[in-house]
């Protein structure tokens, strides 16, 4: 996945080594500035601004990236590493690893680098069974939007639409504050399995988020299809962070004019009659075949920064 920051600078979050470039790198554990490599560029290709290592000592994984206009950078996917590299952590500890041992689960996480490679916070994300964030996007404000999917009954809410995990693998939305705390944080899906596979924002308030679904009681409000159609159906939503305009689509809880609310809610789609098993497997697969750590590779950047607005929400440990 790349994204592309106002001054067209393109990064890119990977889950190996990059093997066509010699990278310096940081220590393992090293949590506080990374190396930054001499320039190694091609005839007409990028420049290495800096490379490293993120991760612990089980499997780690990054699934998505995105950069801010002031070239800060934004990773999330998933760690079952007990001493995940983590600073500033809303989440200090992993609540789906197992100390000391493979446990087969973890979390997701969450990164954020400034444009010159230093990390600025990093926390795990979830709660004592599986979860992993798939998307991320940033609003001008520096705000976070983190989606994902989570089988877990305790994973961190905050203002949420909804509070509890409704059966088997829900969607999760998650928003963090340019200081990594906690805006809100919410479960989203039915009884079956649900998943959240793309997130974005618009320049009103509204965050988008896409996923599958095999629930028949998928929260639906004013969407064109109202009703699961065979094994597996798309679903998107629209949420708006002013709560006192609209209500929510599961629940009659209003909170403050900057808490989100679903706007829109639809399911969507044909039926794909072995999409659990793909899934299952699939999953199954990825998670034998993952490298030790992941790697955040960040190509030519702006040199610009921006002090950070105060936290809003207290660290945390869950």
């Amino acid at each position: 996945m790349i994204a592309l920051d106002h001054h067209k600078a393109a990064r890119v979050g990977v889950a190996a080594v990059l093997a066509a470039a010699a990278l310096a790198v940081a220590p393992l554990g090293h949590d506080v500035s990374f190396a930054h490599p001499s320039a190694v560029a091609a005839a007409s290709g990028p420049v290495v601004r800096y490379g490293t290592y993120l991760g612990g000592s089980f499997s780690d994984m990054a699934t998505a990236v995105a950069v801010d206009r002031f070239g800060n950078v934004y990773v999330t996917g998933s760690t079952m590493s007990p001493n995940f590299i983590l600073r500033h952590a809303f989440q200090s500890r992993c609540g789906g690893c197992a100390d000391g041992a493979y446990s087969g689960s973890g979390d997701a996480f969450v990164a954020k680098f400034s444009n010159k490679g230093t990390l600025i916070y990093s926390t795990y994300l979830g709660g004592r069974n599986d979860d992993a964030g798939t998307a991320i996007t940033v609003d001008r404000s520096g705000n976070a939007f983190v989606v994902g999917t989570t089988s877990s009954p305790d994973f961190p809410t905050d203002h949420a639409i909804q509070r509890d995990n409704n059966g088997g693998t829900d969607a999760f939305l998650t928003e963090l504050d340019p200081q990594g705390g906690v805006v809100f944080s919410t479960y989203l899906g039915g009884s079956d399995d649900d998943e959240a596979h793309a997130v974005t924002t618009d320049g009103h308030g509204r965050i988008y988020v896409a996923g599958s679904t095999m629930s028949t009681d998928f929260p639906v409000k004013g969407g064109v299809q109202a009703t699961l159609k065979g094994h597996t159906n798309a679903w998107i939503a629209e949420f708006t962070r002013d709560g006192a305009a609209l209500a929510t689509a599961r629940t009659s809880v209003v909170r403050a004019t900057t808490r989100p609310t679903a706007s829109r809610l639809t399911a969507l789609g044909t039926p794909t009659p072995s999409a659990r098993q793909h899934r299952t497997t699939s999953r199954s697969s990825a998670r034998s075949s993952l490298r030790p750590t992941a790697v955040e590779v960040a190509l030519s950047s702006p040199n610009s920064t921006r002090p950070a607005p105060p936290s809003r929400i207290a660290h945390r440990d869950c």
